[in-house]
């Protein structure tokens, strides 16, 4: 397969069965039929339609950080891990920096990118020119779109 080409077995995987599905993910990982089981031992079908791609689900405990305190302001941050010492450990990091303003966190610069892809253009030239002319008020609409991400 040459580079930037799609794989067609992954096209339009949203659309497959959930068997199809399985079976494709069970052959391109090599699973062998003891993990292909579990894996649908483990699928509830409720599930298949909260998310896209549902494969299966597992059960981990989740618990709370507590004593969080960044920018002076409290968190409680939920955290799911089946390790007992993990949110304890965080817990006490918290407790330990929970001091003054707590952790200190700042933004130097953002780095988020986003991409639009346009399909079935029928100008490229027209759309190349729509663009170029408003360049600046499309970067401002999204600059301020969401502000403090």
């Amino acid at each position: 397969m040459e580079a930037g080409q799609m794989d067609a077995r992954w096209a339009h995987f949203y659309q497959k069965s959930y068997r199809e599905r399985l079976d494709l993910i069970a052959d391109f990982s090599g699973l062998n039929s003891d993990q292909v089981a579990l894996l649908k031992t483990t699928n509830a079908k409720t599930f298949g339609h909260l998310i896209e791609n549902y494969l299966t689900d597992y059960a981990l405990p989740e618990g709370i950080v507590t004593n969080m305190k960044v920018n002076n302001r409290q968190y409680l941050v939920p955290m799911v891990t089946e390790e007992p010492s993990v949110i304890a450990a965080a817990s006490n990091g918290g407790k330990l920096l929970s001091g003054d303003m707590g952790i200190k966190a700042s933004v130097k610069q953002r780095l988020l990118s986003g991409q639009i892809i346009l399909k079935d253009i029928s100008d490229e030239r027209q759309l190349r020119e729509f663009i170029s002319d408003r360049q600046q008020a499309l970067i401002g609409i999204a600059n301020n779109s969401h502000p403090r991400i």
